[in-house]
């Protein structure tokens, strides 16, 4: 296998997924991601002021 090898873009466009009828179900289910996303992030900045507490050393 010699030579340069391109890849190229794949997936679905921004407009699509926000127009398309077959992207219906990701369009309902983008808000509970977000949700998801957020409860995270908490949990990590929640974490990360007690984490000087513990005898092992954790990385978040």
């Amino acid at each position: 296998m010699d030579g340069t090898f391109v890849r190229t873009p794949k997936g679905s466009s921004k407009s699509k997924i926000k127009t398309a009828k077959s992207f219906g179900r990701n369009r309902e289910n983008n808000p509970e991601w977000k949700g998801c996303g957020k409860a995270a992030g908490r949990n990590r900045w929640a974490v990360m002021y007690v984490r000087h507490l513990t005898e092992c050393r954790c990385y978040i």
